[in-house]
């Protein structure tokens, strides 16, 4: 029985075929788990071990019917050689365990023994090393992510969301169902849905910050249900022999979105008018910003129409042809003939063209510059000529994708020396269009009243000019005030579009106070415990116009202290008459300290003798709570602004460089 025994287990040994199998699946083992390092660890993309694992299926039964050949081919050989006159047992050492290590002298025993091993010991490190990473991940990882998106909530601008993206999709390679990392996720991304006509187009994104980064590739569509990274986005859609489609994707934090669907038709490069991007209309969306259902897809202009453009209408007789005049010209409450209209359309040496020209001719070395000095009516009659229109007010307000504003305008044209040539600032909005904020403001179709509207802020404004709907005299001809066009893919939809849009304003002329009462109770709603502010000076620098100091004091609503940039003259002795100054909502959109600028909408204050003082409000410059998630939050931090101001007096009358009878708000 023993023998027999032995004679099966040795066959097993000796037999190729099983050695063949042993090497074949050692190996693979020490492939696959190399491959899997480097997944996890370099970022090699999981497609090579799936690729890896077929490779290695195809070639088994060739390695297994190869050992087969071998197997059967020394099976014959032994059969014709002759009996060997000593038994191989003799030559053996005694005893089974002994007989069985000296079989592993032989290379066909050794090497797949040394292979095994080598799998096993592979495998443990790489396990051992995978649970370390779990654990870290649990016990380190998933609590910074959360302390980062906390902060990124409460200031959600800048390239913060993909980094955090970037990090918790590689935690969630190394953990499964885990419920912190699931609600973080959750908060994280939304399932976007990303179709294309013609299909098979490949979609790439990146930070909207970080314009200058190499692309991530997100997939080929149709794409459903991506996990697509809150915040704000630039993405990317390209398809062989069809024109690049870019867009701007914007995510908001705190909102419980559905998931979200975008669509976008691509096109041949003969297909787009010159200059244009085709605008697809989503129903249903942005109802907020007052785009209707029925706005319908159409091209707008990539840039604002530039001196080179207009010129050929310009030379082309646009000024003296009626047929691109075929509106009526206005003033005041009277119609005035088309001649009579003409005669306003002059430059600065009584030639027809925009106001800023001369003899009928841009400045030199401004044909990329964007057009301006043209009334509403020049602009309508360009757009005409060329077989387009002014876009609308719903037009404009669509693709400029305001709820991103804190970003885009980071990349605009504002508060500048003048307006610069198209393609310069990286300032792009939805759909591949370019300088809606900033550079020059816009004229748009829609009028109120006797005038018309112009959007988007300009060169010599703040950014928060971008959000704000201005209208004028559509007789203006000034250097601020330039146009885009647009050209509608299914017409019946202008009249609809073009209508009198009037504002609701506020006559704050005929209001009257409050009674005590209730003034009594207004106050009581912003009293606030009083506190030691116990002062401190951050820093003190000098220039040739003022000094410039950054005063530390404390609140009574948080620990954190509150600074306040006080700014004193230099010409002029103390005491001062002081300005405190409260800024624009571009500082609630601002991050950080260093964005607060002294611009010349203030520094008059200085050259007049008298001392700015600005404190970091809440909620501004990365103080506080920027995003506002509910009506709560919002009365607080309103409250909290206010008592910042009182809290800022309050410091200010301590100081004997300041005048504590002469303080102005402004």
């Amino acid at each position: 029985m023993e023998s027999k025994s032995k004679s099966f287990v040795e066959k097993i040994v000796h037999n190729s075929i099983i050695q063949a199998f042993v090497i074949f699946i050692s190996s693979g083992w020490i492939i696959l788990e190399i491959t899997e390092y480097f997944i996890e660890n370099f970022g090699l993309n999981e497609n090579a071990r799936n690729i890896l694992l077929i490779v290695l299926l195809c070639i088994f039964p060739i390695v297994i019917l190869y050992a087969w050949f071998l197997y059967k081919k020394q099976k014959d050989t032994k059969k014709e050689l002759p009996k060997d006159p000593v038994p191989i047992t003799t030559l053996l050492p005694r005893g089974r365990f002994k007989r069985f290590l000296f079989s592993f002298r032989k290379p066909q025993f050794l090497f797949p023994a040394i292979l095994i091993i080598v799998a096993i010991v592979i495998s443990l490190i790489f396990r051992s090393q995978h649970q370390s990473k779990i654990r870290y991940a649990i016990d380190y990882s998933i609590p910074s992510l959360q302390n980062e998106f906390e902060q990124l909530i409460n200031n959600p601008y800048g390239e913060r969301n993909w980094s955090i993206y970037k990090k918790a999709s590689v935690v969630r390679d190394i953990l499964d169902d885990n419920p912190d990392l699931d609600k973080l996720w959750y908060n994280l991304t939304v399932p976007l849905t990303i179709t294309t006509n013609p299909p098979d187009a490949i979609v790439y994104a990146k930070p909207y910050s970080k314009p200058d980064t190499s692309w991530n590739l997100i997939g080929t569509t149709p794409i459903e249900g991506f996990p697509f990274p809150r915040g704000l986005s630039r993405i990317k859609i390209e398809k062989a022999e069809l024109k690049t489609q870019f867009d701007v994707i914007g995510k908001p934090f705190g909102w419980q979105d559905e998931a979200d669907t975008l669509h976008y038709q691509l096109f041949k490069e003969s297909e787009v008018p010159d200059g244009m991007v085709h605008i697809t209309r989503r129903a249903g969306v942005q109802k907020r910003f007052m785009v209707p259902d029925y706005l319908g897809n159409f091209w707008m202009d990539c840039y604002e129409v530039t001196n080179r453009e207009y010129k050929i209408f310009l030379d082309a007789g646009g000024y003296t042809n009626p047929s691109y005049w075929e509106f009526p010209f206005i003033v005041e409450d009277d119609t005035i003939t088309f001649d009579d209209a003409k005669k306003k359309f002059i430059d600065n040496t009584g030639w027809t063209g925009p106001a800023n020209w001369e003899l009928g001719e841009f400045p030199t070395g401004t044909d990329d510059l964007p057009v301006t000095g043209v009334s509403w009516y020049e602009a309508l009659a360009y757009a005409k000529f060329i077989g387009k229109s002014l876009p609308t007010i719903f037009h404009w307000s669509y693709v400029s994708e305001s709820n991103a504003a804190p970003e885009i305008i980071k990349f605009s044209n504002f508060n500048k020396k003048g307006p610069v040539e198209k393609g310069t600032y990286n300032s792009m909005t939805r759909f591949g269009t370019y300088d809606l904020p900033g550079n020059v403001s816009e004229w748009i179709y829609n009028s109120t009243g006797n005038d018309r509207y112009f959007l988007g802020g300009n060169f010599r404004e703040p950014p928060y000019m971008y959000n704000l709907k201005s209208q004028i005299s559509p007789w203006i001809r000034n250097e601020l005030i330039g146009f885009r066009c647009i050209k509608y893919i299914d017409d019946a939809l202008e009249h609809k579009l073009i209508q009198n849009f009037d504002q609701q304003k506020r006559d704050y002329t005929n209001l009257q106070p409050v009674s005590e009462e209730i003034f009594q109770i207004y106050k009581e709603l912003l009293e606030f415990e009083r506190i030691e502010l116990n002062p401190s000076m951050i820093s003190k620098t000098f220039t040739k116009d003022w000094v410039k100091e950054i005063i530390s004091v404390d609140v009574p609503y948080e620990d954190v202290p509150m600074n306040i940039l006080i700014l004193l003259p230099v010409n002029y002795k103390p005491p001062y008459q002081a300005i405190v100054y409260f800024p624009g909502l571009d500082a609630h959109y601002s991050n950080a300290m260093a964005n607060m600028k002294i611009n010349s909408g203030i520094d008059f204050f200085l050259k007049s003798g008298r001392a700015i003082i600005w404190p970091v409000y809440y909620s501004s410059h990365g103080r506080g709570r920027i995003q506002i998630q509910n009506l709560n939050e919002w009365k607080q931090s309103y409250k909290n602004i206010i008592i910042d101001v009182q809290i800022t007096i309050d410091y200010v009358q301590t100081r004997n460089d300041i005048d504590p009878d002469r303080i102005a708000y402004y």
